[in-house]
């Protein structure tokens, strides 16, 4: 199924809404690819942020279709930092913290001051997030059992 042709010519609230059934369907990485070019080229911000909203669900919950292409994945979301619409920004920081590196610490430390509020915020509880996935070598499918499991201890 090629997802960017099927919603090529469908208006923004179809586009979102298939984006969706699109990553919960997908079944390969060729697939997940699509969503990531989705966020990449979609004129409608909503419709961005959607895809990297699905993007992460996919890595929570089925991580070896994004292994393949992580490193394309983080490198689209360093770039959207730079998008103009602040919810792409706060929703492609926040995804950050799950497929970052060490190195995407200092581009989330440089966005905690965005001169939007809600995109400074996000970028300070990112890079949280991902200091912590990264001192405890967790991946993005393991950090909610991690946090839960430091919920019994205090």
């Amino acid at each position: 199924m090629n997802i960017v042709t099927i919603l090529r010519n469908c208006p923004a609230y179809q586009r979102l809404e298939l984006l969706e059934y699109c990553a919960e369907q997908a079944a390969t990485t060729e697939e997940v690819q699509q969503i990531l070019s989705v966020f990449e080229g979609d004129a409608d911000p909503i419709v961005r942020h959607e895809a990297v909203a699905q993007l992460l669900r996919i890595e929570r919950n089925r991580p070896h279709l994004i292994a393949p292409i992580q490193e394309l994945v983080r490198v689209a979301l360093v770039k959207g930092i730079q998008d103009k619409s602040v919810v792409v920004r706060h929703e492609v920081l926040e995804t950050l913290a799950y497929f970052g590196d060490e190195s995407t610490l200092a581009i989330l430390q440089n966005s905690i001051g965005d001169t939007e509020p809600d995109v400074s915020s996000t970028a300070k509880l990112s890079y949280e997030l991902l200091s912590f996935r990264l001192q405890h070598n967790l991946r993005a499918c393991e950090l909610q059992n991690a946090l839960l499991a430091r919920l019994s201890v205090c």
